[in-house]
């Protein structure tokens, strides 16, 4: 077993496990990505001058992802894999475009994850978004929330679980001012995600 870590700045850093058996006939693999941080800020600053007037900041964050599976002749066969995703404290935006987004959290739960040759066979995943305001051109969104599970099992079996709701969004119009309402959808896919075959209900 090996362990490594790296640390850049005061919040980027990462922390991995590896495990690697039967090397020389059909290796076994186990990788555990105890924890990956990337504060957003950091990586902005390391670009200097070169995306400005751009602005960002946040942190991505990365929990307990396990990939594990049989790599015979060294290709890649069953692999599965699971763990945490998340966007933290996220904020952007870009003065010229009239364009920000603030308060942005996701937060993305990978509970299995099967490929097959590289194939998914099995997903189960969750995931939800917030935000606290955004802003395009004319266009404003307040108080955005956003969840999706889906739940993928075989060649073409798939249903996807999904809600949102917008508490305003609004439209400056130039002679009838701003224009306003709340939004909220939710509802249920069905079908092959991978050709594209979704029934919605």
């Amino acid at each position: 077993i090996k362990r490594a870590s790296l640390r850049m700045g005061k919040e980027t850093r990462i922390k991995l496990a590896g495990e690697l058996l039967n090397f020389s006939a059909n290796p076994d693999f186990k990788l555990n990505l105890q924890e990956a941080a990337f504060n957003i800020n950091e990586m902005m600053a390391l670009a200097g001058d070169r995306i400005k007037p751009a602005r960002a900041e946040g942190v991505l964050r990365i929990t307990d992802l396990v990939a594990s599976g049989q790599l015979p002749n060294f290709r890649p066969e069953t692999i599965d894999f699971a763990g945490n995703i998340a966007l933290e404290g996220f904020s952007a935006g870009y003065p010229p475009a009239l364009a920000s987004v603030d308060g942005v959290g996701v937060n993305l739960s990978l509970q299995k994850i099967k490929l097959v040759n590289l194939i998914p066979k099995e997903v189960v995943a969750q995931a939800t978004v917030a935000m606290n305001k955004a802003r395009f051109g004319d266009v404003s969104v307040n108080d955005y929330r956003q969840s999706a599970q889906i739940t993928d099992a075989g060649p073409s079996l798939a249903k996807l679980t999904f809600s949102a709701v917008a508490e305003n969004l609004a439209f400056r119009h130039p002679k009838l001012g701003k224009l306003g309402t709340g939004i909220k959808v939710g509802g249920t896919a069905a079908g092959n995600l991978s050709a594209g075959d979704l029934d919605i209900f």
